[in-house]
């Protein structure tokens, strides 16, 4: 396994950290990185995170927003 990847233990643990508040997602932030580095420029993009409301939303039956 390639160490840019997390283990689905240390999703877990930083998944169960967040909901017990024992950590903070950081100022500025919408995410939590357990890898240093940034996001991918697509990652970031609001324009493609718009779409994916826009699509998911359709695909369960909600309206845009």
């Amino acid at each position: 396994m390639q160490d840019t990847f997390n283990t689905q233990t240390e999703a877990g643990n930083t998944l169960a950290d967040l909901v017990l508040g024992d950590i903070d997602v950081p100022d500025g932030r919408g995410y939590l990185a357990l890898r240093r580095g940034e996001p991918s420029v697509l990652a970031r993009s609001d324009e493609q995170a718009e779409r994916s409301w826009r699509e998911s939303a359709r695909l369960v039956g909600l309206p845009d927003r």
